[in-house]
C-alpha cells in the first residue's frame, strides 16, 4: 500500500529489500512499530539526508534507525495529545547531545533495539535537554552515581516528593513534576523520562495498583520504584517474557539470530503460526517454531547468566565520542575532593561553597560533589547550618558588603537562607562583638545557577563568621558559590 503511493515511496521499500544487512538491522530491532515500515523508511531517509554525522558513527547509525523504526506510529507528546514527537528532530536532538558529550558513557554501545527504548520519551526535545542540564547542576552526584541501578533516577527518590501532584499550568511539563511531586505514575513518569534523556534505555511497567518503570545497566535489566519483573506488565507483555528477551540478547546480535530469530521466522513468516501469548512466557502446541525458539531464549539466557560465558564485544567499531560525565568521573577517581580557598581582594570576597569551616565534611543535610562547572559545589537539605570563617579581615576592608549566593533549585516552594555574621575583632571565639540576622529569599530557578537578591551586611576587622540555615520542612538548595562586593 506505501509502495503504491508512487515511485519515491517505491524506491525507499526497494531500497530496503535490496539491502540485506539494513533488512537484518531491522527484525533484529524487532520491526516498525504498528508494522509500518514505509513510514519507517521514509523518516530514516528523512534523518540520512539531514546529518552528516550518520554515516561517521555506528551508534548514530543504529539510533537513527531505531528513532525511524519506533516512531512509525505516531507518539503524542507529554500531556498533547495533538502535537506528537517529531522523529527526525528527535534524532538530531540526541546527536547533538552524543556529539557534546552530555549522554551517558555507555550510550555509545547500546543496540538498535535498546536505541528504540531511549529515542521514545514523551518529552519535547527542549525537555529533554533541560533535564540533563538540570542534573548536571542541581544534583551532579546523581548523574555522577557509580551505582547504575540508581544513577540518574535517584532524583526520583530525593526530589520527586510522595505526595498529591500540583501541576501550575497546562500543559503539564517534566519540570512541574520534580517541583510538584506525584504518587507513583508521576515518579515513574520522571524516572524513566530522565534516565531516556542521558541515553539509558527503559521499559515503562504497571504493577497492581502500582506504576514503576524498568532500566538498563551494565550487569542486567534491573525494576525500580517496584516489585519484581512477575509483577510487571506493559503493553500488553509481561516482566518475566521481557527479561527473557534481555537476558538472551545480552550473548550478542550474531548468536540471537542465529539461535532465536531464524526459528521465530520459519514460525511466523513460513508457516503462519500464532504469536505465543506474551503475557505468558509458556509454549504452544499449534505454534511449534515459535514455542522452539522459545525454548532457544531460555537456553541462550542460562548462558549469559553463566560467568564463565563469553559474550560478544558489541562496542562500535567507530571511534566514540568522549563524555563529560566520564571525564568528570576520571578526576573524581584520580583524585580526593580537592579543598577550594576564599579568594579576596581589595572589594570583593569570594567564597567557594565548599569551602566550610563548619562541616568540614559531607553530612547528611550539607554535601560537596564535584562540580560540572568545574571544583566543587553544595547541596543543603534539612535543618543543619553551614559556615564560613573569614580570618585577619584588615582595617580597610572592613564595612558594609553586598552579598549574593549563585543558587540553584527545582522546587517552586523555598524556604528562604537566614544568614548570621558574627564578628570577632579581637579574634577570640565566644567574644562577640556584633551579630546581625538576615533573610535571603531564595528564587526558584528551573535547574539553572542564578544568583540571589542582593542583601547588605556588615564585617568587621578580625574574624567573621557567616553561619546558613534554613528552617524546615525545606526542598534541596544547590550553593555554588558566595559573593560580597564592598559597598562604594
Amino acid at each position: 500500500e506505501f509502495a503504491n503511493q508512487g515511485a519515491d515511496q517505491a524506491g525507499l521499500i526497494d531500497g530496503l529489500l535490496k539491502d540485506s544487512s539494513l533488512m537484518k538491522q531491522v527484525v533484529m530491532a524487532s520491526g516498525a512499530k504498528g508494522g509500518k515500515y514505509g513510514p519507517a523508511m521514509q523518516t530514516y531517509d528523512a534523518i540520512c539526508k539531514k546529518s552528516s554525522e550518520v554515516s561517521k558513527y555506528d551508534i548514530l547509525q543504529r539510533f537513527a534507525l531505531a528513532t525511524a523504526l519506533e516512531h512509525a506510529d505516531l507518539m503524542a507528546e507529554f500531556d498533547t495529545p495533538k502535537i506528537f514527537v517529531d522523529a527526525v528532530k528527535r534524532y538530531l536532538h540526541y546527536e547533538r547531545a552524543y556529539l557534546c558529550g552530555e549522554l551517558d558513557p555507555t550510550f555509545a554501545d547500546r543496540t538498535t533495539w535498546e536505541c528504540r527504548m531511549i529515542c521514545n520519551c514523551d518529552a519535547p526535545d527542549d525537555q529533554l535537554g533541560w533535564g540533563r542540564d538540570m542534573l548536571r547542576n542541581y544534583r551532579p552526584d546523581e548523574v555522577l552515581e557509580s551505582d547504575y541501578v540508581w544513577r540518574y533516577c535517584r532524583s526520583v527518590r530525593t526530589e520527586v516528593g510522595y505526595r498529591n501532584a500540583e501541576w501550575t499550568s497546562t500543559p503539564r511539563t517534566y519540570q512541574q513534576l520534580i517541583s510538584g511531586g506525584g504518587k507513583c505514575g508521576p515518579r515513574a513518569w520522571f524516572g524513566r523520562f530522565i534516565c531516556k534523556g542521558f541515553g539509558i534505555p527503559t521499559w515503562g511497567a504497571r504493577q497492581p495498583g502500582h506504576a514503576m518503570m524498568h532500566h538498563w545497566t551494565p550487569q542486567r535489566w534491573v525494576p525500580v520504584l517496584g516489585a519484581d519483573w512477575r509483577f510487571s506488565w506493559w503493553e500488553g507483555r509481561c516482566g518475566l517474557d521481557f527479561l527473557l528477551e534481555t537476558q538472551a540478547r545480552a550473548a550478542g546480535e550474531d548468536q540471537y539470530f542465529q539461535v532465536i530469530w531464524c526459528l521465530e521466522m520459519i514460525g511466523y513468516a513460513v508457516l503462519c503460526e500464532a504469536a505465543l501469548d506474551s503475557m505468558a512466557v509458556l509454549p504452544n502446541p499449534s505454534s511449534f517454531w515459535c514455542s522452539l525458539a522459545l525454548m532457544a531464549k531460555h537456553i541462550l539466557a542460562k548462558k549469559t547468566k553463566d560467568p564463565k560465558a563469553k559474550l560478544s564485544n558489541r562496542k562500535p567499531k567507530s571511534a566514540v565520542v568522549g563524555s563529560n560525565v566520564q571525564n568528570i568521573i576520571n578526576r573524581r577517581m584520580n583524585s580526593q575532593l580537592e579543598e577550594e580557598d576564599i579568594v579576596t581582594d581589595e572589594n570583593k570576597i569570594i567564597i567557594p561553597a565548599a569551602s566550610c569551616s563548619e562541616p568540614r565534611q559531607s553530612t547528611n543535610g550539607v554535601q560537596f560533589t564535584k562540580s560540572f562547572l568545574g571544583g566543587q559545589q553544595l547541596h543543603h537539605t534539612g535543618g543543619d547550618t553551614f559556615e564560613y570563617t573569614l580570618t585577619d579581615l584588615p582595617d580597610d576592608q572592613a564595612g558594609t558588603y553586598y552579598l549574593v549566593l549563585r543558587v540553584c533549585t527545582v522546587h517552586l516552594k523555598q524556604q528562604p537562607l537566614l544568614l548570621t555574621v558574627t564578628c570577632n575583632s579581637g579574634g577570640y571565639v565566644g567574644d562577640n562583638d556584633a551579630v546581625d540576622v538576615m533573610t535571603i529569599p531564595v528564587p526558584y530557578t528551573v535547574g539553572e545557577w542564578q544568583y540571589t537578591e542582593p542583601i547588605k551586611m556588615h564585617l568587621s576587622p578580625g574574624t567573621n563568621v557567616l553561619s546558613f540555615s534554613r528552617e524546615t520542612p525545606n526542598f534541596g538548595l544547590t550553593i555554588k558559590d558566595i559573593t560580597c562586593t564592598m559597598t562604594t
